[in-house]
């Protein structure tokens, strides 16, 4: 049931006792009672039927909506249903015998009491099973059958039946299939199981129902005609709704008796277009039946010994002499073929596949196998006879597959497979389309497909000294498809991983891995996906012309146990992949073996730590460090956050990629970093405040415990490891009512990252979901202002903690259900678009490493993979988690103070202020370095590019214009100047350099705010009236900050708008070059040409802005009427306050190819254009694309905006 919108007013506890006894006992009771009237039993059990509802109805559902009502006992519904209904006082009175009503009452409100720890599953599985509940659907699986006053009058329900003290899957199946031949007439052969619950019952306290989805496959016989949508859709909303100032029940209370089912049958439903997975049916469930109807007709079933005749046809006989003798005595090879790899076969192919179809068949032990087999093939006659060593080895392997068959039936209880040990390893591996698989042919059995299988070595493993178990299994995982396809491990993902059952020896497991191949030209598998499935459906034998034959299904024999699990995750392979990670210790061998990985492919150590600071440190540190300089608290707190994200990134992240790479311990962190950064050193010496000598650096312990936690993040992986720690935070996903955009926050953990909505909680009392809802509405409340009553619950989860090692968090997604109240804007998807990917990247315009988006994704980084895989189910039915009553009332059933939007210090005004806060905080994150507000394009400033002004408000400008005029000469820093020498190559000269020219900027910046302070044939004035006007300037130029900022960042956007123009130029250049590099060798008229070029002397001094004029409309000059497609697209840039493309051009065997790139924070697109004769027409074609992609989600972002 869809929990009911807290805004709307709670229906009153007497109007919702009044509207239930006037739905559901009013029709029994007459219409004029007499006190001396004496109900019969049979009335006073219906009645009794129809009250135990009304209770369970108010004191659980209703007050599951509503928890601040009052919950009534037995003596207040007595009185009050009394009261309203005098009627009912007769049934009050004992008649000879205990009262019904009273009794049942008193039943329903302790069952009331019990259904609120009915959500806990373990709690659950210790109640005893008391009756068993079945959705029957039709073939199409969009119609039911419901019963209607079977149980309560006037409420519908599912088919449902009692069990007597019985514990048994085939027992519960039996029951049902009895409840659906009772009510609808259809026999279970016409049936098949889809799947099955455990759900609580409404019948008796402390008790389950065995609840079971089953499909008609006969449309003819169904009888039933009610939609499951239609059902579903009564079933949401609140329980009454009022009308002319009255009460009333709605369509819910209708549907009573199906309700502890509804999210179940939702998610079914949900589903019910992919691939259908059918549940076995018990042997004991349906032989009774058969055995009471006599044998099954011969028409339709395949006897045993036909079935044994043409599994050995089929399998056995190609390895059988054509004419045997009984004096031929077959070699050991052959004995150990025709008995392992074929008889094995033909064994539990017949007594487990097809008597799991026709249970009530014979199961054959190994007298009866050897005496059948024998008579239908006498061939095999001296392979039951001793060799040499005295042993018969087909005796053995017959014994073995009888007992092998009859373990293969409790392999369906997952408790019991996990008991059983590992004994192989098996793959699926897919290529990158996921569309086609390898398979092997006649590797176990003679005839039979499998998939890549490899037997676990005990004594390999156990020698494996360190290693975890998954960490074998992946080796040999990856061992197996470097044999059998030569692929490296390097070119493989992991996408799921299962354990099955075996078919190789009784009691055993085999590790099932889906695999993919990422590189399609290395794939040497053709075997379609779809196709291999549609063989392995249908029965192992087939009629023609009155004899039996195998079907397909049996060439199949070996993929068997890995069908079901092949289709699902067939049926879910366009959805957003999951790639589980590979154990460092399994690919950490080869890659050692083979040498270090390639130096242009992995940024190294040094390269990534260099790159970690520059980013996430230098921000914070000065410019020029001093030995002398003592930070304070503050600043040490800041940084110290700073290098707790570079560890995590390096070590547990970065490392993950890439597992050959070193785990930094605490001293090399130090050593390297202080190496790096000077001016961390003064954060690992001791700080004295306030005389008072600190005992621990705060920043060694820092890094200390993020390396622990480096460590841990690895067991994380462990989900029963994970349950074990505390659960120290709350972190929360919100929404928007479209489940298209979220919000995040920036730098409110790290600077210059984004994260989720996080605040630190300890769960304290027996309701911890409670407290830790409560602490999420708290920070939705403190971010956004936004209340708990316009937001609910999607999912919940938990994940590893980064704060703190060992610990978890308590992660939700919930929604806004309020569009006009929700602040987010940042689209969900391109916020999953910049997780992906590696760390780092290097430029192809320098030869330095940066940080990639990823890094800027940080705190999101453990929630990832959650948020994908929500994100890719959005569309499908919408489960809400119930909020819990302690989450959002205290005590006295009054709403929190943080409900209410007027309380002062919480909401309002400061709420607003806070909001307002944050964002302007993003803003000036986005500007604290040209590297952050590079990445982080800022929304609110247009550039004086191409003949297009925008002016500002004229007192801020004056200002700023005052300072450039007041050295004009030596101004690096106005808007678009020509640089002349240097053009762009300064671009990328080392981190080194940077500060220098940062430095000297500042001490401009200095000289100039002095130089205005001079007067005109004035004496100097004072050091210390001068250092107070220039503070008061200061104070003037801070009050003018947001102009300050807007120029600065015009004056930047003009400078790396001129860059990266003459970077394409130079792009252009170095893909002639290639190109002529490549054709030269004895072509003597290239060669001429290039050398007479190269005695021109205009050709090395021409500057890199002649060129541009040539190709390119300056900057300067207004744009002509017929503009290039790269003049469009920069046009679109400019005029969206995007960075400017950048085009890569690269020249091929038929003249030039180029790839243009728009990275963005909150998008990032990059393209290919199609192949030219000229470099210039190939960067044409790349823009022309680019700008037809963009025009696409333009109108598919404005249709669904419409929509």
């Amino acid at each position: 049931m869809e929990e009911a919108d807290c805004s709307l007013p709670a229906c009153p506890t007497e109007d919702a006792i009044r509207a239930l006894l006037e739905n559901l006992v009013d029709p029994l009771l007459p219409l004029k009672p007499s006190p001396s009237n004496v109900p019969s039993k049979a009335l006073r059990e219906s009645v009794a039927k129809q009250v135990h509802a009304v209770v369970l109805l108010y004191n659980y559902y209703h007050r599951r909506e509503h928890p601040h009502l009052e919950r009534l006992p037995f003596e207040s519904f007595r009185s009050l249903t009394t009261v309203m209904r005098p009627a009912l006082l007769p049934h009050f009175k004992e008649s000879g015998e205990d009262g019904v009503l009273e009794k049942v009452i008193v039943d329903a409100c302790s069952l009331s009491m019990n259904l609120g720890a009915s959500s806990d599953f373990s709690t659950l599985k210790k109640w005893p099973i008391r009756k068993v509940a079945v959705l029957l659907v039709d073939s199409k699986k969009t119609c039911c059958y419901l019963q209607h006053s079977s149980i309560t009058q006037g409420v519908w329900s599912l088919l449902e039946k009692a069990i007597e003290g019985q514990s048994e899957e085939a027992i519960f199946q039996k029951v049902s299939f009895a409840a659906i031949k009772e009510a609808t007439g259809i026999d279970h052969k016409d049936i098949v199981i889809l799947e099955r619950h455990l759900v609580h019952s409404l019948s008796e306290e402390k008790t389950t129902t065995k609840f079971y989805i089953m499909k008609c496959t006969s449309e003819d016989n169904f009888p039933g005609e009610f939609p499951v949508e239609e059902a579903l859709n009564c079933m949401q909303g609140p329980l009454f709704e009022k009308s002319f100032s009255e009460w009333s029940t709605n369509s819910i209370v209708e549907y009573f008796h199906v309700l502890p089912y509804a999210n179940l049958i939702a998610d079914w439903f949900s589903r019910r277009e992919d691939a259908e997975f059918v549940i076995e049916k018990e042997a004991e469930a349906v032989c009774d039946e058969m055995e009471s109807n006599g044998k099954a007709d011969e028409s339709d079933i395949c006897t045993t010994e036909d079935a044994v005749r043409a599994l050995l046809e089929n399998l056995v006989d190609p390895l059988l002499p054509l004419r045997p003798s009984p004096t031929d005595v077959p070699s050991m090879a052959l004995r150990e073929s025709v008995a392992e790899q074929v008889v094995r076969a033909v064994v539990v192919l017949y007594n487990y596949y097809h008597r799991r179809e026709h249970p009530h068949l014979e199961c054959l032990s190994f007298e009866t196998f050897r005496s059948l087999t024998t008579v239908v093939k006498p061939a095999l006659l001296p392979h039951f006879k001793e060799s040499g060593d005295g042993v018969v080895f087909l005796e053995k392997v017959i014994v073995d597959a009888c007992s092998l068959s009859m373990s293969l039936v409790a392999s369906s209880d997952f408790s019991s497979l996990k008991k059983w040990p590992i004994k192989k390893v098996s793959v699926l591996l897919v290529d990158s389309k996921k569309t086609c698989c390898y398979l092997q042919h006649s590797s176990i059995t003679q005839g039979v497909w499998s998939l890549l299988e490899k037997a676990i070595e005990r004594e390999k493993a156990a020698a494996a000294e360190g290693q975890s178990e998954e960490a074998i299994f992946q080796k040999i995982a990856f061992s197996a498809i470097k044999e059998a396809t030569g692929i490296n491990h390097k070119d493989v993902v992991i996408l799921e991983r299962h354990l099955v059952h075996s078919l190789s020896e009784e009691k055993t497991t085999a590790k099932f891995y889906i695999m993919k191949c990422t590189s399609q030209d290395k794939f040497s598998g053709e075997f379609p996906v779809g196709e291999a499935l549609k063989c392995m459906q249908g029965p192992l034998f087939e009629k023609s012309f009155s004899e039996w034959s195998t079907n397909s299904i049996v060439e199949y024999f070996h993929v068997l146990p890995y069908a079901n699990l092949i289709a699902d995750w067939f049926s879910r392979r366009e959805d957003a992949e999951f790639v589980i990670e590979k154990e460092v210790e399994t690919v950490c061998d080869e890659i050692e073996s083979n040498g270090k990985a390639d130096e242009s492919d992995v940024c190294h150590t040094g390269d990534a730590i260099r790159a970690l600071l520059e980013n996430l440190v230098d921000p914070l540190l000065p410019p020029k460090p001093s030995p002398t300089d003592v930070p304070s608290k503050a600043v040490r707190e800041a940084v110290a956050k700073q290098v707790h994200a570079v560890v995590l990134l390096y070590n547990y992240y970065h490392r993950r990629e890439h597992p050959h790479l070193e785990c930094l311990s605490f001293d090399s962190f130090r050593s390297l970093t202080t190496v790096m950064r000077p001016a961390l050193l003064p954060h690992f010496t001791d700080s004295g405040e306030d005389g008072v000598l600190e005992q621990t650096v705060f920043l060694e312990k820092v890094i200390v415990d993020a390396c622990s936690l480096s460590m841990s993040l690895d067991a994380s992986s462990d989900f029963s490891s994970l349950k074990k720690w505390p659960i120290k935070k709350v972190a929360v996903l919100l929404v928007d009512s479209k489940k298209t955009c979220c919000y995040l926050q920036h730098s409110s953990i790290t600077q210059g990252v984004w994260s989720l909505l996080e605040k630190a909680a300890a769960a304290e009392g027996q309701n911890e979901e409670a407290i830790f809802q409560k602490v999420a509405f708290a920070a939705i409340k403190e971010a956004t202002g936004i209340n708990h009553k316009d937001v609910v619950i999607l999912e919940r989860h938990l994940v590893p903690s980064l704060s703190e090692e060992k610990t978890t968090a308590q992660f939700y997604i919930m929604k806004c259900t309020s569009q006009d109240k929700f602040s987010g804007e940042f689209p969900v998807e391109e916020a999953l678009k910049c997780m992906q990917g590696p760390l780092f990247e290097k430029s192809f315009s320098v030869s330095e490493w940066s940080t990639s988006f990823v890094v800027e994704y940080f705190h999101l980084l453990p929630y990832a993979s959650l948020i994908t895989d929500w994100f890719s189910r959005r569309e499908d039915t919408d489960f809400v988690i119930e909020k819990e009553a302690e989450a959002v009332f205290d005590e006295n059933g009054k709403a929190d103070e943080f409900d209410n939007f007027d309380t002062p210090g919480r909401g309002g005004d400061n709420a607003t202020s806070k909001r307002s806060n944050d964002t302007n905080a993003r803003k000036e994150a986005s500007r604290s370095s040209p590297k952050a507000r590079k990445k982080v394009a800022p929304k609110f400033y247009s550039r004086n590019l191409r003949g297009r002004t925008v002016p500002a408000a004229e007192p801020q400008v004056e200002t700023v214009v005052a300072l450039k005029a007041n050295n004009n000469a030596d101004n690096e820093m106005s808007p678009c100047k020509d640089n002349g020498e240097r053009g762009g190559m300064e671009v990328g000269s080392g981190s080194n350099y940077q500060r220098e020219r940062d430095n000297q900027r500042k001490k401009a910046v200095t000289d100039k705010l002095k130089s205005i302070l001079k007067l005109n044939n004035a004496s100097p004035a004072s050091a210390r009236d001068s250092n107070l006007n220039l503070e008061e300037l200061q104070t003037t130029l801070l009050s003018r900050a947001s102009s300050l900022s807007e120029t600065a960042l015009k004056v930047l956007h003009c400078k790396r708008d001129k860059l990266i123009l003459q970077q394409r130029d130079i792009e252009d250049e170095i893909a002639e070059c290639d190109k002529l590099i490549k054709n030269v060798k004895g072509n003597w008229e290239l060669q001429l040409e290039t050398i007479l070029e190269c005695c021109n002397e205009a050709y090395p001094r021409r500057s890199l802005q002649e060129s541009q004029s040539n190709k390119r409309v300056k900057l300067s000059e207004p744009l002509p009427f017929t503009k290039s497609m790269c003049q469009k697209l920069d046009d679109l840039c400019l005029e969206n306050n995007w960075v400017l493309p950048t085009y890569r051009v690269s020249s091929t065997d038929g003249g030039y190819e180029a790839e243009v790139r728009i990275k963005e924070t909150r998008f990032a697109h990059t393209i290919c254009g199609d192949e030219k004769s000229d470099a210039e027409e190939a960067r044409e074609s790349a823009a022309a694309c680019l700008l037809r992609r963009l025009q696409h989600n333009t109108r598919t972002t404005a249709i669904n905006f419409s929509s």
